[in-house]
């Protein structure tokens, strides 16, 4: 088994790590290889753009941005503890449903373990498919942004609407 705490600026590019915790302010890139379990904590930020990863947690006033890679084939999101992950892509859904763009967030208010497992699909910026459960624990979130060419069609859209009128 293979656990890696970092507390500081750090890339991944390739290898395999079982476990990746992040911790007092930490800057983790994530752009390849394989992580198991992502956990940041104490206000640290964890950025994927590539690589695979099983499950992504998220304590303490984290954050975790992902714009691409393979997330949660057989895993996904637990959020919990003032954490905010934020997927950046188009099309999303939420069990099935079509949710668009913003908050999600828990449902009963407690501890993830205590939520109903939730299935996010969608494109990620990068083009990568994402088909993930999630488990958004206490006032933890997963917010849904659009990918900057997304953004630009619906400013576009906005500016068009307004000028017929």
């Amino acid at each position: 088994m293979n656990i890696v705490s970092v507390c500081g600026p750090t890339d991944i590019d390739g290898g395999k790590i079982s476990y990746l915790t992040s911790s007092v302010g930490s800057q983790v890139d994530i752009s390849g290889g394989s992580v198991s379990y992502v956990l940041p904590r104490d206000f640290s930020q964890v950025d994927i753009s590539g690589g695979t990863i099983t499950w992504i947690y998220g304590v303490w006033s984290s954050q975790v941005n992902i714009s691409g890679g393979t997330i949660g084939v057989y895993g996904g999101f637990r959020p919990d503890a003032q954490s905010i992950i934020k997927i950046f892509g188009s099309d999303f859904t939420v069990d099935g449903q079509t949710v668009g763009y913003g908050e999600l967030t828990s449902i009963f208010g407690g501890s993830y373990n205590d939520e109903p497992m939730r299935h996010l699909t969608g494109t990620l910026a990068s083009g990568e498919l994402i088909n993930s459960v999630f488990y958004i624990g206490h006032d933890a979130k997963i917010t849904l942004v659009p990918e900057p060419a997304t953004l630009l069609l619906l400013g576009l859209a906005t500016v068009m609407v307004r000028k017929r009128r």
